[in-house]
């Protein structure tokens, strides 16, 4: 099977560490991570807790590259699907932010961006949280997301671990949760607040482009550079997952790569005003 070789181609509870939870759980997950290896990027330090959080990766340091350059001191930002905090800790540490919301999903991930903001000396709040809440609407002047936007097989696996799973699945095209962000974002952005959205050319790209053009206005791509298509190194592909993005790649939905072997995509910045 040859993949494009071509170049077209929130819970409620009590507050631990700025984080909203389970006392007990949130502790457990704080000690699980305490002796975890550490990525180093622009003077700040985050650690890698365990599998099931999302690391920072190259995709995720060039939303926060393009993040830091964009926001002032004086903006609120809110960082949606924030993962290991890398985005939100970025912009409070290296732009100086001073209201910096957090959100994911996933337990372990918002006990990883807490710990992380302490390592770093960073002042934000990061809470457990679905994209529909727990943030106020109309508030922010900029929100961040890093949505999940990997295809997956219905059904089948990409083998990751379960954190990575809810960090990576992006439903059958990819695009569901990119969608659901766009949505999320519009409701909690105030008017003429600026949405950043990372989105990777491995999902869908034009059907997310759609909703982008039907709720933001002044859409751009900021930047854009290659990045590996990590499921299919990381993981262990099941249920014809390959099979899959053959499938989207053949069908023009996607774009994917190789080189040398190595499947790459390309994952794009994209700034929109409300």
């Amino acid at each position: 099977m040859v993949i494009d070789t071509g170049m077209r181609i929130e819970t409620s509870g009590a507050f631990v560490h700025g984080v909203r939870g389970d006392v007990t759980q949130l502790e457990a997950l704080n000690q699980n991570i305490s002796d975890a290896p550490t990525i180093r990027w622009r003077g700040l330090e985050f650690d890698l807790p365990n599998q099931d959080v999302y690391p920072p990766k190259k995709a995720s340091l060039l939303l926060a590259s393009v993040a830091t350059s964009r926001v002032q001191p004086s903006d609120r930002v809110l960082d949606l699907c924030t993962g290991s905090g890398v985005i939100a800790i970025a912009v409070a540490r290296i732009a100086g932010v001073a209201s910096v919301h957090a959100g994911d999903i996933n337990p372990h991930a918002v006990a990883s961006a807490s710990l992380n903001a302490s390592r770093n000396g960073a002042s934000i709040v990061a809470l457990v949280g679905d994209l529909d809440g727990p943030f106020e609407p109309g508030l922010y002047d900029f929100v961040t997301v890093h949505p999940p936007a990997v295809p997956y097989p219905a059904p089948g696996s990409w083998g990751l671990s379960w954190g990575m799973e809810i960090a990576t699945n992006g439903g059958i095209d990819g695009t569901d949760v990119a969608i659901r962000s766009v949505l999320a974002a519009k409701r909690s952005l105030r008017e003429g607040g600026r949405l950043l959205l990372l989105l990777p050319r491995w999902c869908h790209f034009e059907r997310v482009l759609d909703v982008l053009r039907g709720n933001f206005r002044d859409i751009t791509e900021s930047a854009v550079q290659p990045i590996d298509f990590f499921p299919a190194t990381e993981g262990r592909p099941e249920n014809d997952a390959m099979g899959h993005m053959q499938r989207l790649v053949d069908a023009r939905a996607i774009r994917l790569e190789e080189n040398n072997g190595t499947l790459f995509s390309y994952a794009s910045v994209i700034e929109a005003y409300k």
